[in-house]
Formats: structure tokens, sequence, C-alpha cells
């Protein structure tokens, strides 16, 4: 079972482990940041997973892409892309919201 582990430093100066699985057509992934650990996003994961390498401090930046491979046509890919999508939507509604206050404000003072 193919599997690749990362050590990675947090924004708090905390060191995490990150361990990914691909097992037949699946990619699982564990880490022990506080968020991993109790099953919730964690950001150490999906950064490596959209490929970057920010943050590693293991030698082995270079598995990152064959992460990236074991992703392809997994059920995480596609949870991975409508997470990109509704950050996108969340992205723009705050830029909608960021207008509508100027152009209320402009109304509400004349």
């Amino acid at each position: 079972m193919p599997f690749a582990r990362f050590q990675v430093q947090g924004s708090n100066e905390n060191t995490y482990e990150i361990v990914f699985v691909a097992k037949d057509n699946s990619l699982t992934a564990l880490c022990d940041c506080k968020a991993g650990q109790m099953g919730s996003f964690c950001k150490h994961r999906v950064n490596i997973l959209e490929g970057s390498t920010a943050g590693i401090i293991s030698d082995n930046e270079a598995e990152v892409e064959q992460v990236c491979q074991w992703l392809k046509n997994t059920p995480l890919e596609a949870a991975l892309e409508h997470y990109n999508e509704c950050l996108a939507a969340v992205e723009r509604s705050k830029n909608d919201l960021k207008r509508a206050k100027k152009a209320f404000s402009k109304i509400l003072n004349g």
C-alpha cells in the first residue's frame, strides 16, 4: 500500500506529521494537528493535496507530486474541487458585500 509521510511547520511554530495512504481508488490523509486529530478540516493536508510544498520541513518535498497523482480520480479529488469552488464563491460574495457597503454608504451620505 503506497504511502507518503511529511513533517510540516504549522503557523504557530508547532511541527505536525501528515501521512497519506493510497489504496485502490481512494486516498486518505491523517495529520496529528488538533483539527486533524478531531477528524476536522486541516489546512496542512489541503496544502499538500493542492501541490504546495510550503511548510514542509521533512526532506521529501518531491513526494508531493506523487500524492497529487494518487489524488486523481478519487472521491477526495472531487471533494477538494468542491471545496475550492465554495472558497471562490465566498471570495466573490465578500467582494460583492464590499461593493454593496460602498454603494449604500454613498447613497446614505448623499
